[in-house]
């Protein structure tokens, strides 16, 4: 990294003192309007086929308690699938989810209109299972000759080979979250009163929300207007960079600090416990992993030849863990007995998650939990959690020992 000056030092000040105040406006902006707040992502159903099957047939009845009639209908008809219907017929359509066909499976969503019969099969994570599509369409033709399958995923994706068997390009309709649904949901916005209709117009926001962000479009207009000033200026680049690589490091020294902040503290409380190691692994050169091992007892005390071990590290997600595992003849053993010769990972048989206010506290994921280890006063309350979580944990090591010698 290059040599920093004073003066260096006083614009990347500025610089920082920028950043923050376009992320404190936003932040306000939020907690004023309340933008943030969204029902689909507090109960975590943005991704739920049943919940999301459920709003979109309640949109689409025209009989629904939105009080549009056909509108958010007619629109969807016309603008997804190319079918327009006369208003009398829109009035009386009939609207039904995970409709059951013979062989005992169920459409997500049903549409009926005059003689007509459109199953829409749904899909945001799972996969469509064998003969789906083919089974729905063909039950569809028993009602309507001109059936054909509606298939609705997150980017319009071809259902697969076995879901469609012999069914033709021609047979299915691909639509999709991120194009149709997305479009036809804010034209409901559009033509719906506002002030009249204003829970109505709060639904479709937070729905549009939530499709915006499984499928990758919500609009970071912090980061946009971050980018905006880096990009500026070549002197706002390269402090940029310079702000990057420190921050690099800050991360390096707070998980060092926080594993020698723990260990001071826990051998405080358990003055006993033998440490065994610790250990750093290596990346680039610099530590991005720190396991602390500690001896807890022989499991056969005359031979010596295996031992009961605690450890704290991270998992492969980088969550803080605590746990067992132990060692016999040199070699770890896993849960299943399995031996792993010259591994750096851990295979605990017995483990836990260190949390701090209930969540689970992350060393690399740029959480809450992580940037709270930069508040003094919030590292202590921290470590003091993660010790007493530790202790909670060892207090079964008398038990294990006893499972493991039988």
């Amino acid at each position: 990294m290059a040599n920093v000056n004073h003066r260096d030092v006083r614009d990347v000040e500025e610089l920082l003192s920028k950043v923050g105040k376009i992320i404190e406006k936003y932040d306000n902006r939020a907690r004023e309007t309340g933008e943030s707040f969204n029902i689909f992502e507090i109960m975590q159903k943005e991704y739920d086929e049943v919940i999301v099957c459920r709003v979109l047939a309640a949109l689409l009845d025209p009989k629904g308690q939105h009080g549009q009639g056909g509108a958010y209908l007619e629109t969807f008809l016309r603008d997804c699938l190319g079918e327009e219907f006369s208003k009398d017929a829109i009035e009386n359509v009939k609207v039904f989810t995970e409709k059951n066909i013979d062989s005992g499976r169920r459409i997500d969503l049903v549409v009926e209109v005059d003689d007509r019969f459109i199953p829409i099969e749904v899909k945001i994570e799972a996969q469509a299972l064998d003969r789906q599509c083919y089974d729905y369409c063909m039950y569809a033709r028993k009602k309507d000759k001109k059936a054909k399958i509606v298939y609705l995923t997150l980017f319009g994706d071809m259902p697969p080979k076995n879901s469609k068997r012999g069914l033709k390009e021609d047979d299915i309709v691909l639509i999709s979250f991120g194009k149709h649904i997305l479009e036809w949901l804010e034209k409901c916005l559009d033509m719906t009163d506002k002030i009249a209709k204003n829970p109505v117009c709060e639904i479709l926001r937070q729905f549009i929300l939530a499709i915006k962000k499984i499928t990758n479009q919500m609009e970071d207009k912090p980061m946009n207007e971050i980018t905006e000033l880096l990009r500026n200026s070549e002197q706002n680049m390269r402090h940029a960079k310079c702000v990057f690589g420190a921050y690099e490091n800050c991360r390096k020294e707070i998980i060092k600090e926080f594993f020698d902040a723990f260990h001071k503290k826990f051998r405080k409380v358990m003055p006993d416990l033998e440490k065994k190691e610790t250990n750093y692994s290596y990346y680039k050169n610099a530590p991005s992993k720190i396991t602390i091992d500690y001896f807890i007892g022989f499991l056969n005390p005359k031979e010596q030849n295996g031992f009961l071990a605690f450890c704290l590290c991270q998992d492969n997600n980088d969550d803080l863990i605590v746990g067992f595992y132990w060692i016999k003849d040199g070699k770890q053993m896993g849960t299943c007995d399995k031996i792993y010769e010259n591994s750096q990972t851990k295979w605990f048989f017995k483990y836990t998650h260190i949390s701090f206010n209930d969540e689970n506290i992350n060393l690399k994921k740029d959480d809450d939990n992580y940037f709270k280890l930069f508040d003094s006063d919030l590292f202590d309350e921290i470590v003091d959690s993660a010790v007493e979580q530790a202790q909670a944990m060892l207090a079964n090591a008398d038990e294990l020992i006893k499972r493991l010698t039988n």
